[in-house]
C-alpha cells in the first residue's frame, strides 16, 4: 500500500447500481461481479448511513479529526461484510491523506481499497436507497456510470410485503416505486449517456442481450461466465441470504411477471392505481384484465404515502443542503 494522495475524483469511475428494494439489484451486481474486470460489494449503505446517519451531535463530533470520523463511519455494521476493517480504512485514509471533512473523497478511498484487496480494475457498489443521494453521487465523480434497475411494481411490492425488515403499507411501497422510476429517469435525462436503466424482466429473459448491452454501457467486452449459475457469494452476507436466495439462483425467465400468475386482483388494481403512469412510463402492462381502483379510499391512501415520502426526502434534503454542509462537504480551494 503505497502513500501517494488520492488522484482526486476526476480520475475515479466506480459504477453504481440503485433502485427500489427487491427489484434485482443483489442478482445484477452478482451477475457483474463474475466479470474479470469487476469487483463487487455488498450492500454498504456507506452516504445513507456513514456520511448522513446518525443524528447531528454525532456528525459534528465526527468532524473533529479523520480518526473520529472513521469511527463514526464503523457505526454503519454493513461495512464490516465488505472485508474491510475500521483499522485498514483508517490507514488508507491517512496514507493517501484524506481530508476527513470531504465526502466525496472518503467513499473513493473506501471503493478504492475494496478495489485494491480484490485485484480487479473497476468496482461496482450496490445500494437501492442511494437513489436518494444519486445525483450528489454522480456530481462527485464525473467518470462515474450508474445504473438504476427496475422490476414491475407488483412484483416489486409483494416481495417487499413478504420481506419482516420493513413495513406492510403498499400504497407507501408503490408511491416509492413510483418516485423511484421518475428519479431514474430524471437521472438519465441529468447524466445521459453515463446512467443506463434496466429493466428486471429484461434481465432475466432476455440475460445475453441485456448484459451486452450494459457491458458496452460499461466499455468492456461481454463474457460468457456471467451467465454462470455458480456465482460467488460474497455479496450476500449470511444474515441476509434469507431473502436473497434468487441472487444465487440460475436466471430464471419463469420468476418475471409473477403478479400475473399468484396475485390477488383486489391488490393488483390497487397498486395499478398508485403507479399506473409510471407502468406505462417502463412499458410494462398497466391492467391486463385488471381495473384500477380510483376510490376515494384510494386516492386518500395514496395522498397519505405522498406526504409522507416527501417527508422523509425533505428530511434528507435538510441534512445534504445543512448540517452537513458544514461538517461534509468538499473543502473550497484557497485561491
Amino acid at each position: 500500500m503505497n502513500n501517494q494522495v488520492m488522484p482526486g475524483n476526476q480520475d475515479f469511475a466506480p459504477i453504481f447500481i440503485i433502485g427500489h428494494p427487491r427489484s434485482g439489484s443483489t442478482l445484477l451486481t452478482s451477475i457483474l461481479g463474475e466479470h474479470s474486470m469487476i469487483a463487487a460489494l455488498p450492500e454498504t449503505h456507506f452516504v445513507r448511513s456513514s456520511l448522513y446517519g446518525g443524528n447531528p451531535i454525532q456528525r459534528w463530533l465526527a468532524n473533529s479529526s479523520l480518526e473520529e470520523k472513521i469511527k463514526f463511519i464503523y457505526l454503519n455494521v454493513r461495512l464490516q461484510d465488505t472485508g474491510v476493517t475500521e483499522g485498514q480504512y483508517l490507514i488508507y485514509c491517512r496514507n493517501k491523506q484524506v481530508d476527513h471533512r470531504d465526502s466525496a473523497a472518503l467513499l473513493q478511498a473506501f471503493l478504492e481499497l475494496c478495489r485494491e484487496n480484490s485485484g480487479k480494475k473497476l468496482i461496482v457498489e450496490k445500494t437501492p436507497a442511494h437513489i436518494v443521494f444519486a445525483k450528489e453521487i454522480m456530481e462527485w465523480f464525473p467518470n462515474a456510470k450508474m445504473i438504476c434497475i427496475v422490476r414491475d411494481a407488483r412484483d416489486a411490492v409483494e416481495s417487499l410485503m413478504k420481506v419482516s425488515w420493513t413495513h406492510s403499507n403498499p400504497a407507501r411501497h408503490a408511491v416509492y416505486w413510483a418516485w423511484c422510476v421518475r428519479r431514474a429517469g430524471y437521472l438519465k435525462k441529468e447524466f445521459g449517456e453515463r446512467v443506463e436503466i434496466v429493466r428486471y424482466e429484461d434481465l432475466l429473459s432476455k440475460p445475453e442481450d441485456t448484459l451486452s448491452k450494459l457491458c458496452g454501457f460499461l466499455n468492456l467486452s461481454f463474457e460468457a461466465k456471467m451467465l454462470s449459475d455458480n456465482r460467488a457469494e460474497t455479496i450476500v452476507p449470511a444474515w441476509e441470504s434469507g431473502w436473497k436466495t434468487e441472487s444465487r439462483s440460475a436466471l430464471n425467465p419463469a420468476s418475471v411477471f409473477r403478479w400475473k400468475k399468484k396475485s390477488e386482483s383486489a391488490f393488483v388494481s390497487e397498486i395499478c392505481g398508485y403507479v399506473h403512469k409510471e407502468l406505462e412510463m417502463m412499458d410494462y402492462d398497466v391492467v391486463d384484465g385488471f381495473v384500477l381502483n380510483k376510490s376515494i379510499r384510494s386516492r386518500i391512501r395514496k395522498l397519505m404515502a405522498e406526504v409522507y415520502l416527501y417527508a422523509v426526502l425533505l428530511r434528507n434534503r435538510f441534512f445534504i443542503n445543512t448540517t452537513n454542509r458544514q461538517h461534509f462537504s468538499v473543502p473550497e480551494k484557497q485561491s
